[in-house]
């Protein structure tokens, strides 16, 4: 795999394990939309008001620079611009090497050298915004946080798996990797309300799970050696049969692209 797919699949997983985090982090009133209408992520509120979360993973750059946040933050102020009255937050959520995890505001200065970028690619979404809108209240909307590595995103997503009350629950080999296949399958959703789920939703399609999800995505993970040896595991009582013929059916309703 080059560089670049890999950045890419694991961009996607990061989007996909914050989705996850999120969604156990929320209330049980709140909507979670995978791939949202606003952002990567939309969590609508029980009060009506969104939380749009852009996610960004840079495993490779040492420090942060404020280009690194340019594009998403005008695609956020193209959004307000549209939108000033709606009840929306954003969040850009972002990794990048030797930074802690903290969040902070956007100071003006870093929205008025987005707006005054001379990239080439973000001049569509610079003409897009009006000159008289209000950055002042766009900016009080507005938060950086700095997330943790995958890895380490992944570690507090099990913690948080391991309090749901699911008896015989296997966190490393059945909630997580099948929790990940449910956010990528989800995001492939044709409209916005196929991509929408709550914790009740997920947590009760996670009590039914009992078997190891092996997809693209399940197999970038860093425990794919785990998880490919707990799958053959579950499968081993069929496999292991002395049976001439063996049969293989697969549901196209389950298949992650």
């Amino acid at each position: 795999m080059s560089r670049t797919a890999e950045s890419t699949i694991k961009g996607f997983l990061y989007q996909f394990q914050k989705t996850i985090k999120s969604i156990l982090e929320s209330s049980y009133d709140d909507t979670v939309t995978v791939e949202g209408i606003v952002e990567d992520v939309d969590v609508v509120h029980l009060d009506g008001s969104t939380t749009a979360i852009q996610c960004k993973y840079h495993e490779s750059v040492e420090a942060f620079s404020a280009s690194l946040i340019y594009k998403p933050m005008l695609q956020m102020a193209e959004n307000y611009a549209v939108n000033p009255t709606e009840d929306i937050s954003y969040k850009l959520f972002l990794h990048v090497q030797n930074q802690g995890i903290s969040s902070r505001s956007v100071t003006e200065n870093e929205l008025d050298a987005a707006l005054g970028s001379a990239n080439a690619k973000l001049q569509p979404i610079i003409n897009r915004i009006p000159t008289a809108f209000n950055k002042a209240d766009f900016l009080t909307k507005l938060t950086l946080e700095f997330g943790e590595s995958i890895d380490d995103l992944s570690l507090s997503i099990k913690r948080l798996l391991s309090e749901i009350e699911i008896n015989n629950s296997d966190v490393d080999n059945i909630l997580y990797p099948n929790s990940i296949n449910h956010i990528a399958r989800l995001s492939c959703g044709d409209t916005p309300e196929s991509r929408q789920i709550n914790r009740l939703d997920f947590e009760r399609f996670l009590s039914t799970s009992n078997s190891t999800a092996i997809s693209k995505w399940t197999l970038a993970l860093n425990t794919k050696k785990q998880l490919l040896t707990s799958k053959r595991k579950q499968l081993s009582q069929y496999l292991s049969q002395n049976s001439r013929e063996r049969c293989f059916y697969l549901s196209k309703d389950q298949l992650v692209v």
